[in-house]
């Protein structure tokens, strides 16, 4: 079985869009860093105007991070393509045009197998088989699934930027002085705002917050509220080990050499 030239490039072109979503996750956490160092957010005591008792909150300040919503888009891209770019490539190596050759995502494992005979139906069967091993379907490998939804949404819609109460200490549970303690406290996106604890007017608690800063991904079952750049790298090295297994056997087969 001979090998077109697209076929030898592929994996080439494949590892190059990884390398490039590689970089972008570097720059997606450094960018994030540097936005925490400048201190966004602060604690606020804000008088209710109905119960008059103190609301202690966490606020975000007037600027948002949302330019890191498109740095993290474009490292999905690179992970995302180099898939697709070795589907292509196999099937070209067929003799095909590459046009029916997606790596099959799916919903579920029976509407990936379907797609042997729709979007993928270019792809060898030895190959596409392979593919359906990695189960990238939801139930099977939810981070394949996720990578691929995440992929398919607005860019500026897949972040979520928000303040991380992971620890929270002293006096402010003492009797008459506290009337209302959410634990954990969490981060209320339509007001940009995070409320700590409620206590009667005047009182000071003395509590200690641990408070990280979170970019994470939003709305996307198996990685909402998970930070974004470690799930980009485990995405990433799941892919570049699938790339690996893709490009052997179709050594194995003799479709390229």
């Amino acid at each position: 079985m001979s090998s077109a030239p697209a076929s030898s490039n592929s994996f080439d072109h494949a590892r190059h869009s990884l390398n490039h979503a590689q970089r972008r996750i570097d720059e997606l956490h450094a960018e994030w860093q540097a936005f925490v160092e400048a201190n966004p957010y602060r604690v606020v005591i804000e008088r209710d105007a109905e119960s008059g008792d103190d609301v202690h909150k966490v606020v975000g300040g007037s600027v948002k991070p949302v330019w890191l919503s498109g740095v993290a888009s474009d490292a999905l891209y690179g992970i995302r393509s180099a898939l697709d770019q070795v589907g292509y490539g196999v099937a070209c190596a067929v003799g095909k045009s590459g046009k029916q050759a997606h790596f099959p995502f799916a919903d579920t494992r029976g509407e990936a197998e379907a797609l042997a005979q729709r979007g993928s139906r270019q792809i060898p069967k030895e190959i596409f088989d392979l593919m359906i091993s990695f189960q990238p379907y939801k139930g099977g490998d939810d981070l394949l699934w996720a990578m691929n939804k995440l992929r398919n949404r607005p860019h500026e819609s897949i972040l979520t930027f928000e303040p991380l109460v992971v620890g929270m200490a002293g006096s402010y549970s003492n009797p008459g002085m506290t009337t209302g303690l959410t634990w954990p406290p969490r981060w209320d996106r339509s007001k940009d705002e995070m409320i700590l604890v409620r206590t009667a007017h005047g009182n000071e608690p003395n509590y200690d917050l641990n408070i990280e800063m979170l970019v994470a991904f939003a709305d996307v079952d198996c990685v909402r509220r998970k930070p974004a750049d470690t799930v980009l790298r485990a995405m990433a090295s799941k892919v570049i080990g699938i790339v690996g297994a893709i490009e052997a056997e179709a050594r194995r087969i003799g479709i390229i050499h």
